[in-house]
């Protein structure tokens, strides 16, 4: 599953954290393969990458690289 999040702005973390829960909600996550998520650069992305501790998640702004990752999965 590709979700496109380009543009995404929070406000502030606690915006960001709700967003972030809703699309690592267990359903999602028990009836996905593998979910890349396409974001503008910057500190959301970053903090994102970090705190990551899916291996069948991945977060960029390199729209071809989560292409390639999903084909490959």
């Amino acid at each position: 599953m590709l979700v496109n999040r380009k543009g995404y702005t929070p406000e502030h973390f606690s915006v960001q954290k709700l967003w972030k829960d809703k699309f690592f909600s267990n359903g999602i996550l028990d009836n996905t393969i593998a979910v890349a998520f396409l974001i503008e650069e910057g500190d959301i992305l970053n903090q994102l990458e970090q705190s990551n501790t899916k291996d069948n998640v991945i977060f960029s702004s390199n729209y071809d690289q989560l292409i390639d990752w999903l084909s490959k999965y």
